[in-house]
C-alpha cells in the first residue's frame, strides 16, 4: 500500500499566475518518458504519454508515473484506446499537482470523455491529509493552495469552494500560518474567491474575516504578504457597503494610516487606491469619512505621495492619475495642503501629450484639466490665507 494519497487525474489545471492560460509548446520527440510497471520519476522537460498513473512524491517533491495495467507493451501503452477498465483505473488514481504535466494529458482525458471529477474535494482531502502529518510540509501546502486558486479562477469552482466552507476550513487556517509562502498563497486564494461575490464578502464580515485581515496587515513584516492582505481588503470592500462600514468601524483607517509611512512607493499607491474606493463608492457624501481622513493627516499624505510619484517617474501616469483622483475627492478638505512644486512641469507634459493624435479619449487632456483645477485652487487659497 503506497503512503501517498491517491486521487483523480484531471486535466483542467491549465492556468498559471492568477488566471492566465498556459501556452502549450511542442515537446521534443527525443526526450520522451518511457513508463514501466514501477513508479518512475518524470524528469524536467520529458514528454509524458497519456493514460498513466501519476502521483506527487511528497518526500522529494518530484512527480512520478507508471503504467496503468499489466497488459500491453510499454510502447503501445501511450497509444491505447479507451475502455471501461482503463477509465475506472484513471478515476482511482492521483491528482497531478504539476500543471505542465496536466497539460500533456488534457486532450486525451477529453477524448476519453471521463466523468468530471470533483477536483475541489480532491484538493480539500489532499490538504487535510498533509495537515494531519506530524511534520507538515509547508511547501506542499502552499503548492496545493496555489492549485486551489487556479481552480477558483473558474466561477463555478469558486462558488463550490465557498459552499464547501473553504473560507473557514482552509483560508482562515492558513492565513495564520507561521510560513510566509503559505500565508501568501492563502491570501491570493482568498482574493480570488471573494472577488465579485457578495455572498462571500457577507460571510467574511459575519465570521470576523475583516478583523483577521486587519490584524495580519498590521503585524505582517514580509512586503509580499502584506501586499496580498491589502489586496484582499480592497476586494472585500469594493462594491460592498456593509464591508466598507465594518472596515471603518474596526479601525481600518487607523491601520492603513499607521502602515503608510514605511511602505514602498508602489504599496502606498495601492493604499490610496483602497481609500479612493471608500470615498468614491459611498452613496452620499460622508462628512464623517472626510473628517476622519483629514484628522489622520491624509491631506499631507496625498500631496507628498503625489510629489514623490512624479519625482521618481514622471511618466508613471497610472500612479499619477490615482493620486490626482483621490486628491480631487478630498479637495474640499485638503486643497490648501496641495503644493504645486511639480505640477507645472507635469502639466506641460500632459498638454503636449494631449495634442498627439493618439490621445483620442482625451486621457492626458483630462488629467491636465484635473491637475490645473486642483493646484490652481490650492495656490489661490494659499495666497488668500497668507494675506489674512
Amino acid at each position: 500500500m503506497s503512503v501517498y494519497l491517491h486521487v483523480i487525474v484531471w486535466g483542467c489545471l491549465l492556468r498559471s499566475g492568477l488566471c492566465s492560460t498556459v501556452e502549450k509548446t511542442k515537446p521534443k520527440a527525443h526526450n520522451r518518458f518511457v513508463a514501466t510497471k514501477e513508479w518512475k520519476t518524470i524528469e524536467e522537460g520529458q514528454t509524458v504519454p497519456s493514460g498513466l498513473h501519476y502521483r506527487l512524491n511528497l518526500k522529494n517533491g518530484k512527480k512520478e508515473a507508471k503504467l496503468i495495467d499489466s497488459g500491453g507493451s510499454i510502447e503501445q501503452h501511450g497509444l491505447a484506446k479507451d475502455d471501461s477498465k482503463q477509465s475506472q483505473n484513471l478515476k482511482q488514481n492521483t491528482i497531478l499537482v504539476d500543471r505542465s504535466a496536466a497539460t500533456n494529458v488534457y486532450e486525451e482525458v477529453q477524448q476519453q470523455q471521463l466523468l468530471q471529477g470533483d477536483q475541489l474535494s480532491n484538493l480539500f482531502t489532499y490538504i487535510e491529509f498533509e495537515e494531519k502529518k506530524k511534520q507538515v510540509d509547508e511547501k506542499v501546502i502552499a503548492s496545493l493552495l496555489s492549485e486551489l486558486q487556479v481552480l477558483c479562477c473558474e466561477a463555478d469552482n469558486a462558488d463550490n469552494f465557498y459552499r464547501k466552507n473553504g473560507i473557514q476550513k482552509i483560508i482562515y487556517k492558513h492565513v495564520n500560518s507561521t510560513n510566509k509562502s503559505t500565508r501568501e498563497a492563502a491570501l491570493t486564494l482568498f482574493a480570488t474567491v471573494a472577488d465579485h461575490r457578495p455572498m462571500v464578502k457577507k460571510h467574511v464580515v459575519e465570521t470576523g474575516g475583516l478583523t483577521t485581515l486587519l490584524r495580519l496587515f498590521s503585524l505582517e513584516k514580509h512586503p509580499d504578504v502584506k501586499r496580498a492582505a491589502l489586496k484582499v481588503l480592497g476586494v472585500i470592500i469594493r462594491n460592498f457597503p456593509v464591508a466598507r462600514n465594518k472596515f471603518v468601524e474596526l479601525g481600518g483607517l487607523h491601520v492603513i494610516t499607521e502602515s503608510f509611512p514605511t511602505q514602498p512607493l508602489k504599496d502606498k499607491v495601492k493604499m490610496i487606491t483602497l481609500l479612493y474606493d471608500l470615498l468614491s463608492e459611498r452613496r452620499e457624501k460622508s462628512a464623517d469619512l472626510d473628517n476622519a481622513l483629514y484628522n489622520l493627516g491624509w491631506c499631507t499624505n496625498f500631496n507628498e505621495l503625489f510629489q514623490e510619484v512624479v519625482m521618481v517617474n514622471i511618466q508613471d501616469f497610472d500612479s499619477i492619475e490615482k493620486c490626482l483622483l483621490v486628491m480631487d475627492l478630498m479637495a474640499s478638505k485638503c486643497k490648501k495642503f496641495y503644493k504645486n512644486d511639480v505640477s507645472f512641469q507635469l502639466n506641460r507634459q500632459f498638454a503636449l501629450l494631449g495634442e498627439l493624435d493618439g490621445d483620442e479619449d482625451h486621457y492626458f487632456i483630462n488629467l491636465s484639466t484635473l491637475m490645473s483645477r486642483l493646484f490652481e485652487s490650492s495656490s489661490s487659497d494659499f495666497e488668500t490665507n497668507r494675506e489674512l
